[in-house]
């Protein structure tokens, strides 16, 4: 009997399980759904952030332009602290037109500090490798075989030679390997330069709208490559020479933030792999410590020559150095332009030092004897190596006036950093504080800049463009900035006049790159600040001060069809990839 109840008594309870079991989900269901349609007017709903989603999109590195901090070595800086002196805080000097003035000019320097949130550029992710392209590999056969050891890409950047080029190529279009990211971006780095120093009259075989396309394709797959995570996290050779092309390009253009972006990577980059280390280049075959003894001086060089530009100190440190030297060919073409970049790995290491002892947070805490006696060492070891660089003989130097044409405005940036060491003799930020020893380096510098940008002028737009990305933007800009500290002292008419006609040069150079217009913004209120002051001082209408002494040149632009650059084709050009380059195309 017992035996025939067992499964009736086990069945009931199993069905009775699955009711419950329906009844308590559908009361969850219901209790989540009440729940989740309940708001009450001090109520937020719980829902997700609208995150953005980077696997979709990417920044654009060449577009996005990022606050970039800048300390008070910096031009920027320099300016700001001049418009803080109490020479201008007394009642005689309140003015309506010198508080309005001031107070753009404060506008002016605060607003590249601001870190207000902005909507960083974006577009639709695509892997970036994916979109990297070759271009023919006829044209770069032909390309190949007008290559000398005169072109830019061994003069300027950190290639060794024409060996080097092949090398890569037969990696990339002969390999029976995949190809790298870093091989291809690389690959169109160095074709995009070599495209750009083709002198179209001894080498007919090639179509200048041709050579455009193709050179548009390669500029456009090299920036693509360099915005990779690979080339811009992953230490290699390839990614590391990537970057230091990038770094000169960007100095080009004169995005100097830009360029210490791609330049701090590169360095991190020199350190991780030790090309900093003699031990570790010992392990590497004779070439491939050659080649990556001469990357690093050029990462080298481009770290230091920030410095006093940025106002940050640089990366690699020299304690933490003991390779070889850079260098220096026997051959007497090529000997001067290695013997000038040795110079200015040299000149690079006096701004760091410049920028260790008077600029640094570390120096804001030492005495004003202690930085008088740095001053004086750093103006004897700059005035050394100044002499030592006007002693370079580039008699028989391969591109003869394109080196002469490069270096011309170098007394512009000497006086510059001369300038800036007497600044920083001691602490206070009063224009009484500035020596004689400041004042003469400033206006030796300005008389110098007057005089090499007529020079420059009279070459066109390509040698115009190359005098405001090599020389006017690479120093800081100092002797403006005490010039006139020195007009306010002295209510100057002779300074106010000084600072006029610099201020027409950077008017006509601000029209070329962007970095400019933001220092002729910065010039020119400085100069109406001196020039309301001087007025409101002396109850003068109007300041007299003839320009023909100093600039022969009309201050209009030339006109842009009188420009052969400006063509949409390539055309012959002394000095094409150097000086010109479409970086933002």
């Amino acid at each position: 009997m017992e035996s025939e109840h067992t499964p009736k008594t086990s069945v009931i309870p199993r069905a009775q399980l699955h009711e419950r079991l329906r009844a308590v989900e559908d009361a969850l269901r219901n209790q989540t759904e009440n729940h989740g349609n309940r708001h009450t007017p001090n109520s937020t709903p719980n829902t997700t952030p609208n995150v953005e989603d980077d696997s979709s999109t990417h920044h654009c590195l060449w577009e996005d332009q990022p606050v970039s901090f800048e300390g008070d070595s910096s031009f920027r800086q320099q300016t700001y602290l001049a418009s803080q002196i109490e020479e201008l805080k007394v009642e005689a000097a309140q003015s309506p037109i010198v508080v309005d003035e001031l107070e753009t000019l404060r506008g002016i320097c605060q607003s590249h500090e601001r870190t207000e949130p902005k909507q960083l550029r974006r577009l639709p992710h695509v892997g970036k490798g994916s979109q990297l392209q070759l271009p023919p590999s006829d044209l770069v056969i032909r390309l190949l075989r007008t290559v000398s050891e005169q072109s830019i890409l061994f003069l300027f950047y950190a290639v060794e030679n024409r060996v080097q080029v092949e090398d890569l190529c037969r990696r990339v279009y002969f390999s029976v390997d995949p190809v790298t990211i870093g091989e291809v971006t690389l690959l169109n780095g160095f074709l995009s330069v070599l495209l750009r120093d083709i002198d179209f009259d001894k080498h007919p075989e090639f179509d200048p709208q041709e050579t455009s396309r193709v050179y548009n394709l390669c500029h456009a797959n090299f920036k693509s490559g360099i915005e990779t995570y690979e080339v811009m996290a992953v230490p290699t050779f390839e990614h590391t020479l990537i970057l230091s092309i990038a770094s000169l390009r960007a100095q080009q253009d004169g995005n100097l933030a830009l360029q210490w972006t791609v330049m701090s990577a590169a360095a991190r980059h020199c350190l991780a792999l030790g090309y900093n280390r003699k031990a570790r280049l010992a392990t590497l075959s004779r070439e491939e410590a050659r080649r990556a003894r001469r990357l690093f001086w050029h990462v080298y060089f481009a770290d230091r020559g920030l410095t006093l530009t940025q106002g940050k100190a640089a990366i690699i440190q020299d304690f933490d150095i003991d390779v070889e030297p850079f260098e220096i060919s026997n051959k007497p073409e090529r000997r001067p332009w290695d013997t000038s970049f040795s110079a200015f790995i040299e000149f690079g290491r006096i701004q760091s030092k410049i920028y260790e002892h008077l600029y640094s947070p570390a120096a804001s805490r030492t005495s004003d004897e202690e930085r008088s006696a740095s001053v004086v060492h750093l103006t004897k070891r700059l005035s050394a190596w100044y002499d030592s660089w006007r002693s370079v003989d580039y008699t028989h130097a391969y591109r003869k006036e394109l080196f002469q044409f490069t270096f011309d405005g170098l007394d512009v940036v000497y006086y510059s950093i001369l300038t800036l060491v007497h600044r920083g003799a001691n602490s206070s930020n009063s224009a009484s504080s500035i020596t004689e020893e400041c004042f003469d380096a400033a206006r030796k510098g300005l008389t110098a800049h007057a005089t090499a940008f007529p020079r420059s002028a009279s070459g066109g737009y390509a040698a115009l463009f190359s005098y405001a990305v090599w020389t006017h933007l690479y120093s800081s800009f100092t002797p403006y900035i005490i010039t006139f500290l020195h007009c306010i002292r002295h209510s100057d008419v002779e300074d106010l006049n000084l600072l006029r006609s610099t201020l027409e040069i950077s008017e006509r150079l601000s029209g070329l790159v962007e970095s400019c217009k933001r220092q002729y913004e910065l010039c020119r209120s400085l100069y109406r600040i001196a020039e309301a002051y001087i007025k409101s001082k002396k109850g003068i209408a109007f300041v007299d001060g003839a320009l023909e002494n100093t600039i022969h040149l009309p201050l209009q632009q030339p006109a842009m069809e009188n420009w052969p650059t400006f063509d949409s084709q390539l055309e012959p050009n002394a000095f094409p990839d150097l000086h010109v380059d479409e970086w933002n195309r």
